[in-house]
């Protein structure tokens, strides 16, 4: 296969909410440059039909974001999707990236490693495609870890509370927490040693899920937006 820098893996329904999404692999040939992360192959869940800022504004990204996030009920989210999802959004309806079969991003998966996601939640995308993101090298998070029970083996569960945590936990899963700046780090947890020790997350490879043996991963508030959050979640009716 030809190993264009972007590709899209998945063009359909959200599985969150039935709108149509776009998912798409960035930093496939030329490796992203975020000091955070390193050179990781960078996934998007985007809203294919309303560019990613418009959708965040308008509350129009239930397709790509669980309702139920608190960073995403309190608009605390650090990413700036006027920035990075707004490029490779635009960059897709340039027609830049060329459509993959799922044998393919089972392939680059394997070649690469993958962040899940830089924009978006895998609970967006059929397991399938989620799963085949899943390589030997990846970093991986979900706000929707109490429907997805298939992937705590690979990714982590995002918590925005102490109470997130422990109930994610008790399921299996190894949990991501953000903290604000008063809350205390728990004995099964260590701070995230991009921030502790400069460690990039392609080095670091800690945040794949249960199959590995380690502590809980926990990481201060951070983000323009950080002041907004409460790491309250508000309960949402189905």
């Amino acid at each position: 296969m030809t190993t264009p820098n972007g590709a899209i893996i998945y063009r359909g329904q959200s599985m969150l909410d039935g709108s149509p999404i776009v998912a798409i692999l960035t930093g496939i040939d030329k490796p992203s440059h975020n000091p955070k992360t390193g050179p990781m192959v960078q996934l998007w869940v985007l809203r294919e039909d309303i560019a990613p800022h418009i959708a965040v504004a308008t509350g129009q990204d239930s397709a790509v974001c669980p309702e139920d996030c608190a960073q995403k009920q309190s608009r605390s989210c650090y990413v700036s999707t006027f920035q990075g999802p707004r490029s490779v959004w635009e960059s897709y309806h340039r027609g830049n990236y060329p459509l993959i079969t799922l044998a393919e991003t089972r392939q680059l998966a394997s070649m690469h490693s993958v962040r899940l996601a830089a924009y978006g939640d895998v609970a967006a995308l059929p397991s399938e495609y989620s799963l085949a993101l899943c390589g030997n090298k990846r970093t991986g998070y979900t706000h929707a870890w109490r429907q997805l029970p298939l992937m705590r083996n690979f990714i982590m569960a995002s918590a925005d509370s102490l109470q997130d945590a422990k109930e994610a936990q008790a399921l299996g899963w190894r949990t991501f927490r953000v903290m604000k700046p008063n809350d205390t780090l728990q004995p099964n947890e260590i701070m995230c040693p991009s921030d502790s020790k400069g460690v990039t997350c392609f080095d670091c490879q800690l945040c794949q899920g249960a199959s590995k043996q380690a502590k809980n991963i926990a990481i201060m508030v951070h983000g323009a937006r950080k002041k907004r959050f409460t790491g309250r979640r508000l309960e949402v009716l189905a």
